[in-house]
């Protein structure tokens, strides 16, 4: 007669445990998927301004070979980092190998200040980026109409929270499977009805 009430506590506690701990594992995923954002956010962030200071400092002065040199050489200690200047109708100045930016560059979301939901996310050839496009100031005479499209292989970040999800879910079977597996007759008021106790 008391059974039917001990199974149905010991279900509703493993449920909740379940639901806990799912809601745990939510919370974690975000917060490293943001952190990962955020890392990118000011990694990107450093790049475009790199690319911003020659084009402040010489677009009105020097040759467009020139100029190119110096847009090769203003980024360097970023790896994994692929990224194109273009002027006001869309020509491209200087861009390195890569994953194919004027497609980045052709979207509307133009930002003079990067954060991590300025982020556009795009996949392409198997492989996973992460990017912005910099609108350079219409005041600034030197640079106007300047656009500086940045972007960065993401796949290492997505493999590690591609793991650490699997582990997570493992874990979650795991916590499930102990909270629901309890062995009933383990209970002290079942021992005192179990068949044994009866003689």
């Amino acid at each position: 007669s008391s059974v039917y009430p001990i199974l149905r506590v010991t279900a509703l506690v493993g449920i909740a445990t379940t639901l806990v701990f799912l809601v745990f594992n939510w919370v974690i995923l975000r917060s490293l998927e943001h952190h990962f954002a955020q890392q990118d956010a000011h990694e990107l962030e450093a790049v475009t301004a790199a690319l911003a200071q020659p084009l402040h400092q010489l677009a009105s002065d020097i040759a467009s070979d020139e100029l190119k040199q110096h847009l090769a050489n203003a980024v360097a200690g970023h790896h994994g980092m692929t990224y194109g200047v273009y002027d006001g109708s869309g020509n491209s100045i200087y861009a390195t190998p890569g994953p194919d930016l004027s497609k980045l560059d052709s979207n509307k979301k133009l930002v003079n200040r990067i954060t991590a939901d300025d982020l556009i996310v795009w996949h392409e050839d198997q492989r996973s980026y992460r990017g912005v496009v910099v609108q350079l100031p219409a005041d600034d005479s030197a640079a106007s109409g300047y656009r500086i499209v940045a972007a960065m292989d993401i796949g290492f970040h997505l493999d590690f929270l591609a793991e650490f999800k699997r582990m997570l879910w493992w874990a979650t079977g795991l916590v499930m499977c102990l909270a629901l597996g309890v062995d009933p007759t383990s209970h002290p008021a079942l021992k005192s009805e179990s068949p044994e106790s009866l003689h």
